[in-house]
């Protein structure tokens, strides 16, 4: 016991308790004071506050543990600090760091703030929001969760922009989804490639001043199909591209191809290609809507295009035009290797500037040709075939347009020397051969032959020329006017006739005389001129009035005159009788 009346300062033993002692400072309000001497100095380290009941350290002194790295501080009024070599563990069921003055705590870490397990945020005993595992930490699973509790609530994320705060973004926890607020961007890698809303557009965005300026939807592994993108999906009532150049590429073997695909279940719906141009003004002749190009590796050059033009443009009379370009087709430079059109050259056509070559069959409801049909190669097409032959075959006369400027219709045949030609003669109403041609039957003994140099000849050729007219009522009549009829021959020349009268045969001449002549170099004795009617008479008669108008003369031979035969009886007598006049025989 320690005091003036010995009853101020007291240790003792708790009667209570046995082995525990009191230490008591009994002065009403008063302190215990602990002082040590720090290198000559009486200072004081802390003291039991008699006015608080309370522990109280002096200024900044310490409470260590272990060593003099681990303690307990105030370093300033109103400020405790706790100081650890490797670190400090608060453990509890629940540890509350709470403000005295402010209901806004506010908790300032310098370096690392750690929880094992979870960071909670509440409002009296409701928790409202929370940092924390997804697992136990036993599962070996680091995933960890940040949750905004309260139902349907968001987390908003701020910034300090410029001195104001700023939400940026905020995940939405109506709809579970991440918002960013109004055009805010949300940026990948740098400040120029972004995604960001601008009012009723969403804007995904790569420009060039990082040396980037590409967007990337999906990835292709050349033969690695589980690290490849299998398909990329845009759905939307209208798809816009509003770019200047727009390509569809493939960086492996495969062809790429641009499929316009329409399930709709009508008649009258398709997928469409359609190409656009509004000017802002109404379109002009020859304005170019729209163009299909394929080109190569050589800069400048379209090897082919398809070009859309308006070739009508006023309202009720709009008219359109498609034209075919190919690199190469030596055309004159105002038909721009436009080799087909449709509508273009003319209303309703299709116009074709070269050649046409076509492997199949074509159905056509009439064709107007401005130039030659030809076969490819030469000679080996036909028109028509065994089985689809043309009706008929209308030509033009005086045809004046022609490779020879001939005004007669022609049909040649042949390879360009020597050609047969079957031409056309409108005038006379005829068809010719040019000279020395032949019209054949059979083979090639038999034929209709105009000799070359002889204009006015024509020749009848064959091993046997029959002329058979019995089947007409008028038989066979030749006429040679002034110019006679020559029938020249090698062997007999035969006239018969099985016509049952008396002038089976008659050879007659209305202005002139019949000479039957057996004469030449090659006439010999036996080479007779026989006239002989079996079963009937040979009548020589003459109407003439002459001295000499019957005369059978021999001037080499002699003359028989006979009637012989088993038939010949009595009476049939040859008969000499000049009525008026003399015969002689010579």
């Amino acid at each position: 016991t320690i005091g003036a009346n010995g009853n101020e300062f007291t240790i003792s033993e708790n009667s209570a308790v046995a082995g525990e002692i009191f230490i008591r400072n009994k002065q009403s309000n008063k302190d215990m004071v602990f002082n040590v001497n720090d290198g000559g100095t009486n200072t004081e380290v802390f003291r039991v506050s008699g006015t608080n009941s309370s522990v109280q350290m002096n200024t900044d002194k310490k409470i260590a543990f272990r060593d003099e790295n681990t303690y307990v501080h105030s370093d300033a009024t109103d400020e405790l600090d706790m100081l650890a070599g490797q670190s400090i563990d608060l453990r509890a069921a629940t540890i509350n760091l709470k403000a005295s003055t402010d209901t806004n705590t506010v908790v300032q870490v310098t370096g690392k703030i750690k929880a094992d397990g979870s960071f909670i945020l509440y409002d009296g005993a409701v928790d409202e929001f929370k940092i924390y595992q997804g697992q136990a930490a036993s599962s070996q699973d680091d995933d960890y969760i940040i949750k905004n509790v309260n139902s349907n609530e968001d987390i908003i994320f701020e910034a300090n922009k410029a001195g104001s705060a700023v939400e940026v973004m905020r995940v939405q926890g109506s709809t579970a989804a991440l918002m960013m607020k109004d055009t805010n961007m949300l940026m990948l890698g740098n400040t120029t490639n972004y995604v960001h809303n601008t009012g009723t557009k969403l804007n995904i965005v790569s420009t060039r001043a990082s040396g980037g300026g590409t967007v990337k939807l999906g990835k292709v592994v050349a033969g690695v199909a589980i690290e490849s993108t299998h398909k990329v999906e845009v759905e939307a009532d209208e798809f816009n591209v509003y770019v200047p150049d727009a390509k569809i590429s493939s960086n492996t073997d495969e062809k790429p191809v641009l499929t316009l695909e329409s399930s709709y279940n009508d008649l009258e719906s398709s997928a469409k290609l359609e190409l656009s141009k509004d000017r802002g003004t109404p379109n002009f002749v020859h304005d170019v809507l729209g163009e299909i190009v394929a080109t190569g590796n050589t800069p400048g050059v379209d090897y082919a295009s398809v070009v859309f033009e308006a070739k009508g443009v006023t309202g009720g009379i709009e008219i359109g035009a498609i034209y075919f370009e190919t690199a190469g087709t030596n055309l004159p430079g105002d038909q721009k290797n436009r080799l087909m059109d449709i509508n273009g050259s003319d209303t309703n056509t299709v116009t074709i500037q070269g050649d046409l070559d076509v492997s199949g069959a074509i159905t056509m409801n009439g064709a107007d040709f401005t130039a030659p049909i030809t076969s490819n190669p030469r000679g080996a097409q036909t028109l028509g075939t065994s089985n689809k032959e043309w009706a008929d075959l209308h030509l033009y006369d005086n045809n004046s347009s022609d490779a020879d400027l001939n005004t007669d219709t022609e049909i040649t045949f042949g390879d360009g020397s020597d050609d047969l030609v079957l031409t056309h003669d409108p005038v006379n109403a005829g068809l010719t051969f040019n000279a020395g041609k032949k019209i054949q039957f059979r083979n090639a003994n038999t034929y209709i032959l105009n000799p070359s140099g002889s204009a006015d000849t024509l020749t009848l050729v064959a091993p046997i020329l029959h002329m058979d007219a019995s089947g007409t009522s008028k038989g066979v009549v030749i006429n040679a006017g002034t110019h006679g009829v020559d029938l020249n021959t090698t062997g007999e020349v035969n006239i018969a006739s099985v016509k049952d009268a008396v002038s089976a045969v008659v050879v007659s001449a209305t202005h002139g005389g019949i000479d039957i002549i057996a004469a030449g170099a090659g006439i010999a004795a036996g080479d007779d001129i026989d006239i002989t009617a079996t079963g009937s008479s040979v009548n020589i008669s003459s109407s003439e009035d002459a001295v000499d108008a019957v005369t059978i003369l021999s001037s080499g031979g002699g003359i028989d005159i006979s009637a012989t035969g088993a038939d010949v009886a009595a009476g049939d007598d040859i008969d000499i009788t000049a009525t008026l006049s003399s015969v002689i025989i010579t």
